[in-house]
């Protein structure tokens, strides 16, 4: 069956995500395996299933869990899980949480993955259950965001607190200084202004802090 090539678009969106991952694995090459969660809004561009799958190609980084946004989060879910489980081994223990369904967008790629049925695939919220992690593992888990920052806004609405016990949040989001075509200028990057209102919950719970406590967006274009 022929593949369709990656729109331009796509092809940046999908290079990113591997970025933004592989600033994690370079920075544990002078450190233990990083702790980290995945928070992603996977099935709709291919770059979170890239994402995701270079996370379980690093044996760097050492995945806690996946939390899954906007839209469809329980079809986004059952994707995520599917591919920890076609990765087999410890990935089949990796727990998987829907985060609040948000307005439908097209999540494609979630057919594979209808029907789909595992142990990972947990009830619990996702707002709860990172919220119950970085308080059980204060300063110890890295979270990585490469969709809207919905949860995370959620997250530090409920328990403000909890901003001091997250090291380092690296998203794929933001535009500083051009957007996404060449020659253009600064443009509403998706991740951040398909929820605008989370984005800056998170901008000022980092506001403040000094690396390697902080935020990072190698998304962000300069």
């Amino acid at each position: 069956m022929p593949v369709a090539p990656l729109k331009p678009q796509m092809k940046r969106a999908a290079l990113l995500s591997l970025f933004v991952i592989a600033f994690c694995v370079l920075d544990a090459y002078s450190s233990p395996r990083i702790p980290v969660i995945l928070d992603t809004d996977i099935g709709t561009d291919i770059d979170d299933a890239y994402a995701l799958a270079l996370v379980i190609a690093s044996p760097e980084l050492d995945l806690q869990g996946v939390t899954t946004v906007s839209g469809d989060t329980q079809a986004r879910a059952r994707l995520a899980a599917k591919l920890l489980w076609a990765a087999g081994g410890a990935f089949r223990r990796v727990p998987v949480y829907a985060g609040e369904p948000g307005k439908p967008l097209p999540i494609e790629q979630a057919r594979w993955a209808e029907h789909f049925t595992s142990p990972q695939l947990k009830s619990e919220k996702a707002v709860d259950y990172l919220r119950r992690e970085f308080n059980a593992r204060p300063g110890k888990i890295t979270l990585i965001t490469i969709g809207p920052l919905t949860n995370i806004g959620a997250l530090l609405k409920q328990d403000p607190g909890v901003a001091k016990k997250i090291p380092r949040i690296v998203m794929m989001g933001g535009s500083i200084a051009r957007g996404y075509e060449p020659g253009s200028g600064p443009t509403p990057e998706y991740n951040i202004a398909a929820d605008v209102a989370a984005s800056r919950v998170v901008a000022i719970a980092a506001r403040g802090r000094k690396s390697p406590a902080g935020v990072y967006s190698p998304h962000a274009r300069h």
